[in-house]
């Protein structure tokens, strides 16, 4: 029983943390693939860092008893430093929240036949994430888990049945200086961790309690994004080298399906990004007695 919660759990807290650049397979390129040989050891560190700050967040929730995570800066490191580590932490929230909202208005402007598609495609993500913060971490993890499911089976497909596009349209030459560079391949595989953990933090601390295990929980979290991460490069690395520098080389690689793999790479990314300001506005949600935590010391 206690696993079942630790899974859910951790699928939440890993699809927020995905949500950011995942679908389109920049952040694959840039913290993982660029590497080349190296990258396979790169994606089973940040996997394991990962899993490793998640579990930490919640034994650190289970020792102070804070139900969201400015009541654990303070009660770890008393009101002042508490509230000015919070308040560094809001604002790398909201800067999230604008790459995302970024990210949804783009596939809005792409996808809709409409004068404001841009801002029509942002007031969407924006309006379906707190709709599904509010429903409760039931909703988030069924979004979360089908934003997972459908990320994988496109990284797999990509691998499996992945075309590669016309060299003469990448029209540049591309010097991989970190190929099979162990230090490098480490190094940016605990930046990818714990850009995924900083993002995902809010929501591990609030969908995780006396049900679930620190263990557990960090456990499946680096599975889940262990899973992610190989399966991204798998597609990655059987392709030509240029494609790495594309801004969204998954898009690019699936537009050569045609229409239909064009329309499922921006939807993807559209589900990532609502998943992921769905955690973070769950983790700004209040809960029942739970005010001081937010509000006071």
């Amino acid at each position: 029983m206690r696993a079942r919660e630790d899974f859910t759990a951790a699928v939440a807290v890993t699809a927020v943390g995905t949500g950011l650049g995942f679908a389109s397979g920049r952040t694959q390129a840039v913290f993982c693939a660029q590497t080349v040989h190296a990258s396979w050891l790169g994606a089973v560190f940040s996997a394991l860092v990962y899993g490793l700050l998640i579990a930490m967040l919640c034994h650190l929730k289970r020792r102070t008893g804070a139900q969201r995570l400015p009541g654990v800066y303070r009660r770890l490191l008393g009101c002042h430093a508490g509230k000015l580590i919070g308040g560094l932490y809001a604002t790398a929230l909201i800067v999230a929240a604008v790459l995302l909202l970024s990210a949804a208005a783009k596939v809005g402007a792409l996808v809709l036949p409409l004068r404001r598609a841009t801002l029509v495609g942002a007031l969407a993500a924006l309006l379906l994430a707190g709709i599904v913060a509010t429903l409760g971490d039931g909703a988030l993890v069924c979004v979360g888990g089908t934003y997972l499911t459908l990320l994988l089976m496109l990284e797999l497909a990509l691998w499996r049945f992945g075309g590669r596009p016309d060299p003469a349209r990448l029209r540049f030459v591309v010097d991989l200086r970190l190929a099979d560079s162990l230090p490098g391949a480490l190094i940016l595989g605990a930046l990818c961790a714990c850009m995924s953990t900083a993002l995902s933090a809010g929501v591990a601390v609030r969908t995780t309690g006396s049900r679930t295990s620190p263990c557990g929980t960090g456990l499946f979290c680096a599975l889940l994004y262990l899973l992610v991460q190989l399966a991204g490069n798998t597609a990655l690395q059987r392709q030509q080298q240029e494609v790495l520098s594309l801004r969204t080389p998954f898009v690019a690689l699936t537009a050569l399906w045609g229409t239909a793999g064009f329309y499922l790479s921006a939807g993807l990314i559209f589900l990532g990004a609502v998943a992921a300001l769905a955690g973070i506005l769950r983790a700004l949600l209040p809960k029942d007695g739970a005010r001081r935590d937010f509000y006071g010391c």
